[in-house]
């Protein structure tokens, strides 16, 4: 993870940087308050057609694991068998590391 990841007085302008992010790419599925509420959520199905409902992000029970690194890596390559995409290609480094740092305040504001 980037040094400014860990209480820096940066880390709110890159949670600023990644909630953009986070609206651009994935609030349509996990809702513009992480909730897994998106307007597209009750569509979403896993690879053997049963529904697969985004993650609520605002519990801070992250299924890839509870870790920024964690995030990071769901991030980067998706989840298998279930409509959440990899960004590895799509999103920076850098974005992957400010989508990471806004969605770790999401429990903090419930």
């Amino acid at each position: 993870p980037p040094p400014w990841l860990v209480e820096s007085p940066t880390r709110a302008v890159h949670a600023r940087r990644g909630r953009e992010l986070f609206s651009a790419n994935c609030a349509n599925c996990h809702g513009a308050l992480g909730r897994g509420d998106g307007p597209v959520a009750a569509t979403l199905e896993d690879d053997a057609g049963r529904p697969a409902p985004p993650a609520d992000l605002t519990t801070g029970l992250w299924k890839g694991g509870p870790l920024p690194v964690d995030l990071f890596r769901t991030l980067s390559t998706g989840m298998d068998g279930t409509p959440m995409p990899a960004f590895g290609e799509g999103l920076s480094i850098e974005d992957r590391w400010d989508l990471v740092s806004f969605l770790l305040t999401l429990p903090e504001n419930q």
